[in-house]
């Protein structure tokens, strides 16, 4: 079975309809249509976004319908780091980094096999000036997939796979 690494946006659009990701963010929370592993760091998404009681829902509604989820710490994801210097650098200079590099590795301790998220930093985060572009670049998402294995997808490609 596949594992997914869900980003903090995908909970906070989850929450949010006025979000244009609300739909397919809605869709990929739904325990009831995940027919794969959720990978997320409750520890690293609670320091960027207030959405614990969203998290614990989420967890709950996972456990009812029997949907399994992991949550890997930041010390994990710390860990996975130290394995990964030459990657980070080279990531950096395509201008990723921050939480978002915490996010990566805590998916890359968990061996997943993918990793959701609507953020552009996952995809080009030196191509910011358009935000709502359909069309988005893919330095970042080339480089994390030939380097970790992570297929980096947004919530609509990841809805389409929802049951």
């Amino acid at each position: 079975m596949n594992k997914l690494y869900y980003d903090a946006c995908i909970f906070q659009a989850s929450a949010n309809d006025a979000s244009r990701n609300f739909e397919h963010c809605r869709n990929i929370t739904n325990p009831a249509k995940i027919d794969w592993v959720v990978v997320f760091s409750r520890e690293i998404i609670i320091s960027e976004c207030p959405v614990s009681e969203i998290l614990d829902a989420f967890e709950v509604q996972c456990g009812s319908t029997g949907v399994v989820y992991e949550c890997p710490s930041l010390s994990e994801a710390k860990q996975a780091a130290r394995q990964r210097r030459a990657e980070k650098k080279a990531l950096r200079q395509l201008g990723f980094g921050g939480n978002d590099w915490n996010h990566l590795c805590a998916a890359d301790f968990a061996r997943c096999h993918g990793l959701i998220s609507d953020d552009n930093d996952f995809f080009d985060p030196q191509n910011k000036a358009s935000p709502k572009s359909k069309v988005k670049g893919s330095a970042v998402k080339d480089h994390i997939h030939s380097t970790f294995g992570l297929k980096v997808m947004t919530s609509s490609d990841c809805a389409a796979r929802c049951r």
